[in-house]
Order: structure tokens, then C-alpha cells, then sequence
């Protein structure tokens, strides 16, 4: 796996052991329930800054990483 694409992967993986299976990179971080705290809000919006900046970059696909997290987890 690519630096990059390590990267995204640990990005979603934090996401998904902290939301469970309604991470979606596209939903902001007030639309999850029950909320977080709004620290937490602040860095999920900045991680999700960087994994959009990243696909721009890198060409990942954070969609496709997030459900490599998602099964990595169990989940699906």
C-alpha cells in the first residue's frame, strides 16, 4: 500500500472504529448521531479536508478506502 494511500486508509479506519458503520467521508461531522463533541468535530472535518485533498492528489478514492475499513473492521 502506497504512503498516500496508507495514509487515507488510517484516516478512514480512525473514523470507522470511532463511528462504526455510518462513516460516509461525504457526511459532515454535526450529521452524525448522537453528535461529537465539538472538538471532535473540528478534527473529523479537518481529516476529511485532507482525504478529499489527498483523492485531488494521489488519486485515491476515499469511498473505496472507507469500505476497506469498514470490512478490515468486521463491519461488512
Amino acid at each position: 500500500m502506497g504512503s498516500a494511500k496508507k495514509e487515507a486508509y488510517d484516516i478512514c479506519r480512525k473514523w470507522v472504529d470511532e463511528i462504526g458503520i455510518g462513516f460516509h467521508p461525504d457526511n459532515l461531522a454535526f450529521d452524525y448521531s448522537p453528535p461529537m463533541p465539538h472538538e471532535k468535530q473540528i478534527e473529523y472535518t479537518l481529516d476529511m479536508m485532507l482525504l478529499f485533498l489527498m483523492q485531488d492528489e494521489y488519486k485515491i478514492d476515499p469511498y473505496e478506502i472507507g469500505l476497506e475499513a469498514m470490512e478490515d473492521a468486521k463491519l461488512i
